[in-house]
């Protein structure tokens, strides 16, 4: 049967018991036309036949519901319908875990980032090149001369800063030459600069002072210790301005030109030596 019908029946009925309990003389008549409607269709008939016989043990509220599917009524018998359990919720079982005891974290410091010292340069300059080249041909017409065993001919690198201690003309280089004031070839162990007296001579690099002075030959003088086994003297200085054990740098003021000793006029007379061996200084210059 269609539902409409059902909502219509249920309707019907509940109208007819409200009549019965308010208005009892006025039910019987409406039954009886209510009945004659509903003969006039057997789905109604059976429905309404079922309805009736279980007015008397149900609530309108229940035979409405059972109408609809909602609650099943068990005719003739006063059971109360069950009440649904509630929905419990079960947590799902979780196993057992062993205690787990964390490793602790060793913190390992870096290492500290060495920084490598540069190598010192090993290549020689062209113009340090061309010097060589120089001196190697001056040298030639003293080719029957033997070199001096505290004589180094070859082109050393020098691991530090330096500077020129004065800026003049080489009047008299390394080696061998024709001794100016005596008479024949004599090995000469510095380089001359002509410059005029009282020209300041600066220190050829950094070092310390291991010796001042005044000799014959070179007259008054000082000898500075350098690092890596270098040294340098500077002779026929007409004023000597530091003192032994004096620390000095490159470029100081140490002395001042002149002639003093044997000289032929004023220059500074300069020495350059590496673990005892003089090498010329012009390679440098």
């Amino acid at each position: 049967m269609p539902n409409w019908k059902l909502y219509v029946t249920s309707g019907i009925f509940v109208l007819v018991t409200v009549l019965k309990l308010l208005m009892p003389d006025a039910t019987a008549q409406a039954r009886q036309e209510i009945v004659a409607l509903i003969d006039m269709d057997m789905d109604y008939r059976n429905m309404i036949t079922q309805v009736g016989s279980i007015l008397t043990d149900e609530s309108v509220q229940q035979v409405v519901s059972r109408f609809k599917g909602e609650v099943q009524a068990v005719i003739g018998d006063d059971t109360e319908m069950p009440t649904p359990s509630p929905s419990v919720s079960v947590e799902p079982s979780v196993p057992a875990t062993a205690e787990v005891i964390p490793t602790p974290t060793l913190s390992v410091s870096p290492e500290p980032t060495v920084t490598p010292t540069p190598a010192p340069t090993t290549e020689i300059p062209a113009s340090v090149q061309a010097a060589v080249q120089a001196f190697n041909l001056a040298q030639e017409a003293y080719v029957g001369y033997e070199t001096p065993d505290t004589v180094s001919y070859d082109c050393l690198v020098i691991p530090f800063e330096y500077v020129s201690p004065v800026s003049g003309v080489t009047s008299s280089g390394f080696g061998y030459r024709i001794h100016p004031l005596e008479s024949g070839v004599k090995f000469h162990y510095g380089t001359d600069f002509a410059v005029e007296t009282g020209t300041p001579i600066v220190a050829f690099a950094d070092g310390q002072v291991t010796m001042t002075g005044y000799e014959k030959g070179y007259g008054n003088f000082v000898e500075i210790t350098h690092e890596d086994g270098w040294k340098t003297l500077y002779a026929h200085c007409s004023e000597v301005n530091v003192n032994w054990w004096q620390q000095v740098k490159r470029g100081e003021t140490i002395a001042l030109a002149g002639e003093t000793g044997e000289a032929t006029g004023p220059h500074l007379h300069l020495e350059l030596t590496h673990d005892g061996l003089y090498t010329n200084p012009e390679f440098f210059f």
